[in-house]
């Protein structure tokens, strides 16, 4: 079965990280066979695909007047390759990727949807929320199914004026193995990054952005570096580092700017999590944030707002507070911080075998393959 991947752009970030595990799960298999679509361009994702020996084409789009060359590139590319399926990830691959593959005759689309709020400047812009609108109207005709992230994603994108019958929830599935703790790999970081062995270290990864709330997490670390000497904080993700501004700022307005480590991008994401003991997602929008699932692969009990399926993902393995709450998400981390070591380990035992059990990358791939099958059948 050949599939065609549809998505904006192949940097770092959820989606693109889902779509690779989702082909990568498929390596060697000769049943199913990916290719993806850049719009834009290769990112690091694309790469990591292209050495994995996934066939992935970059459209090149910069701007809206690029638009038109962009959508023949793809009615080329989509009609040569023949897919039996084209699946589109998120807002723009769906209205392009969608109308473009109905137009030259594959009437097999599978739409993607990312987010759980639709407000523009909490998680979507007011461009893309105009393309989402239209992506409300068309979704009656085009796809032939709706894949959600989250099941919140469902009930606002249904509310929003998408076509209930075809909405799913699929959530990201992981690799729980891949994140497997190790002593000696968490005291080499801190050493690397020269943080005392010994420090209680919550950390932070995701990329600089309005709706990740960096700012919020570096007033809640202000507040309790003043209360426990032993923290320290690791901060991760794209532009989340020395150069930038903002961040830089915030953290000297705390007067604990010895406290905080920020490391940028980073590839070694297994072990950039073995260096914490709590983990913190601070956002004020996600869908289903494939870091906080990383987290919980690798034992780490977390402190994390109620947005998206948080929730329904975090379960027992650690604590929930409201969005943008300096002062509920400093009480949690204080909370989370004065446990016992004991009772630390215990919450991210819970939230490692919730992983195992409920969202590991075998089942999510075996709820592809049966929505696969159903869409070539029903076609």
């Amino acid at each position: 079965m050949k599939i065609l991947h549809i998505i904006i752009g192949l940097d770092v970030g959820g989606a693109e990280i889902a779509l690779k595990r989702l082909v990568a799960s498929h390596e060697g298999n000769r049943n199913y066979r990916h290719k993806v679509i850049s719009l834009t361009d290769i990112g690091a994702i694309g790469k990591q695909l292209q050495n994995l020996d996934f066939e992935v084409y970059a459209l090149g789009m910069r701007t809206v007047f690029d638009i038109p060359r962009v959508t023949w590139k793809l009615a080329r590319l989509i009609h040569a390759n023949q897919p039996c399926i084209v699946q589109s990830w998120m807002y723009h691959a769906d209205l392009i990727g969608g109308i473009v593959a109905r137009l030259v005759g594959c009437n097999k689309v599978i739409w993607g949807v990312r987010n759980t709020d639709l407000f523009s400047n909490n998680g979507v812009s007011k461009t893309t929320g105009w393309i989402m609108k239209m992506c409300a109207v068309l979704s009656s005709y085009i796809p032939h199914t709706i894949v959600c992230v989250a099941h919140r994603a469902k009930l606002v994108h249904a509310d929003a004026g998408y076509a209930r019958s075809k909405l799913t929830v699929i959530s990201n599935g992981f690799e729980a193995d891949v994140y497997e703790p190790k002593l000696s790999i968490r005291d080499s970081i801190r050493r690397s990054i020269n943080v005392p062995i010994d420090a209680l270290v919550i950390g932070s990864i995701g990329r600089f952005n309005e709706y990740k709330d960096h700012r919020s997490f570096i007033s809640a670390a202000a507040n309790l570096a003043s209360i426990d000497s032993r923290v320290y904080f690791l901060l991760a993700g794209r532009d989340v580092d020395s150069s930038n501004v903002n961040i830089m700022h915030w953290i000297k307005e705390t007067d604990y700017a010895d406290r905080f480590r920020l490391l940028g991008e980073r590839s070694d994401v297994p072990a950039i999590l073995a260096a914490m003991d709590i983990f913190c997602l601070h956002s004020k929008s996600e869908g289903f944030p494939n870091v906080l699932g990383e987290a919980m692969c690798a034992g780490l009990p977390s402190v994390a707002t109620d947005v998206g399926d948080v929730a329904v993902l975090l379960g027992e393995g650690g604590l929930v507070v409201s969005p943008h709450d300096t002062e509920a998400l400093t009480q949690s981390l204080l909370t989370m911080a004065q446990y016992s070591s004991e009772t630390r380990t215990l919450f991210g035992k819970i939230a490692r075998t919730r992983i195992k059990e409920n969202y590991s990358m075998c089942a999510i791939k075996q709820d592809y393959e049966e929505l696969y099958q159903k869409v070539m059948s029903t076609c």
